[in-house]
């Protein structure tokens, strides 16, 4: 799989990709990038490859089977807009004649209320353009694991953003239905609010413009 991004503007992104088949002669499966036509529900649609998402594709796992065929997890990132970034579990699978579809109900996921979320076909973790989101494959225990994000207000820009607030979640495959589970706080520790660059104390000067106790 081959992607990249092209830099349009301030507030958006193109994507631009092909899937390469392993055969002898080159043959090229076009990604065309109609993200922008995707902003309500996202998450719970199948799409051809002529209505890709949009992201740059930087891995890509075995998933496991559904309905006797294989799948593949691509994990991918979306600069997305000024203010907004978005990382992205995407689910790849091939039909009977090799044609290519995004999207598979193969998450177990639950929302804030504890509702399972059955249509969920991929997942996408938005957050604000100042944070850094974990999303990565953990080859020793089999697992993906995220970042937990949770709505705070911004000081600038357009509204309410996800941030990370420092605890993680997991997705964990399932022999039983086949299926990737939700695992909450795999690790303890969380934080009371959500991480935030420290400011830096302002550095006092001499009167020659030296730092004073060498700050």
């Amino acid at each position: 799989i081959f992607s990249w991004e092209l830099f349009i503007n301030r507030d958006e992104y193109r994507h631009y990709g092909a899937i390469q088949r392993n055969n002898k002669e080159l043959e090229l499966i076009p990604l065309i990038d109609r993200g922008d036509q995707l902003r309500q529900n996202p998450e719970n649609v199948q799409l051809a490859p002529s209505k890709w998402l949009g992201y740059v594709a930087y891995k890509i796992i075995p998933g496991g089977t559904y309905e006797g065929a294989p799948y593949y997890f691509l994990f991918g990132y979306d600069r997305y807009g000024a203010y907004r970034r978005r990382k992205i579990i995407d689910v790849l699978s091939f039909d009977g004649f090799g044609g290519a579809t995004f999207g598979l109900p193969v998450f177990m996921t639950y929302n804030e209320e504890n509702l399972l979320l059955p249509d969920r076909k991929r997942m996408i973790l938005e957050y604000s353009a100042s944070a850094n989101v974990a999303l990565k494959y953990e080859a020793e225990t089999n697992r993906i694991i995220y970042e937990n994000l949770v709505l705070t207000p911004m000081s600038e820009g357009d509204g309410p953003v996800n941030m990370p607030d420092g605890s993680y979640h997991a997705l964990k495959f399932q022999a039983v239905d086949g299926k990737w589970h939700e695992v909450e706080k795999v690790f303890n520790h969380t934080y009371e609010k959500a991480p935030r660059d420290t400011t830096r104390a302002p550095v006092r000067l001499d009167i020659l413009g030296r730092p004073i106790g060498g700050g």
